[in-house]
């Protein structure tokens, strides 16, 4: 059993607990953005079963009124308490499990609950995920949803990456779709198409160069917003 205090990623979503260093396109899904916590203010226990089939984390945190409403999203709890104070009279509870059903691959749900009678909101959130890497291959996808009041916002992302030439070129493919319950621009309904490649200069993610084109769909869009994103990341 280990417990953590202090201000930490919230234990909810697999991309959203993954470093930057390590997911498979320089952004997260902007479901993950939208409706994984990030960091917060809190407590945690956590561990392994005998068998180190199943983990398991619950943790208690400050909690914060969802972001205000935005082109992002209203009811989005995104980093919304970090670095703040707690904004309500309630704390905000979260619990998640991961099984390892057979080698390579994992599977995990968490939830998150928090009412708040003096701002006068309430807020469930689940997610479900999946990881399932091959030697030379990954796959993987969640999905989140979240109710806030009478709004429901949810999405999904799933996406696979292939080593091309072993262990340095590796070719990824995300697909991701995101319906903002409060209709807000821009974020009704987005349908993103990820096209990646990954060259690993040395070790594992210690240097390595990534590069991505995003081919972006809103229903309330009718601009081209489609994006090109590259980065060098070198980790210490």
């Amino acid at each position: 059993l280990i417990g953590r205090l202090g201000q930490f990623k919230v234990p909810f979503s697999l991309e959203m607990l993954t470093s930057d260093t390590e997911i498979m396109t320089i952004e997260r899904a902007e479901v993950v953005n939208q409706l994984a916590p990030g960091r917060d203010a809190g407590v945690s226990f956590g561990g392994n079963l005998p068998d180190s089939m199943i983990a398991y984390s619950v943790g208690l945190f400050n909690g914060h009124s969802p972001n205000a409403p935005s082109t992002y999203a209203t009811g989005s709890f995104a980093d919304a308490g970090k670095n703040k104070t707690n904004d309500n009279n309630q704390l905000m509870l979260t619990g998640r499990v991961t099984v390892k059903p057979i080698e390579g691959v994992t599977a995990g749900v968490s939830i998150l609950k928090e009412d708040s009678t003096s701002n006068d909101h309430q807020a469930f959130e689940l997610d479900v995920q999946a990881k399932y890497p091959q030697t030379g291959c990954t796959f993987q996808g969640e999905y989140l949803s979240q109710k806030y009041n009478d709004k429901t916002s949810d999405g999904f992302y799933i996406a696979a990456g292939h080593f091309i030439v072993p262990k340095h070129l590796e070719g990824v493919l995300k697909y991701e779709k995101y319906n903002d319950g409060a209709n807000a621009t821009g974020r009704d309904d987005i349908n993103w198409l990820t096209l990646g490649v990954n060259f690993y200069i040395y070790g594992d993610h210690d240097a390595k160069l990534m590069a991505n084109y995003i081919i972006k769909g809103e229903e309330n869009n009718s601009y081209d917003n489609d994006t090109l994103l590259a980065q060098v990341q070198l980790r210490f």
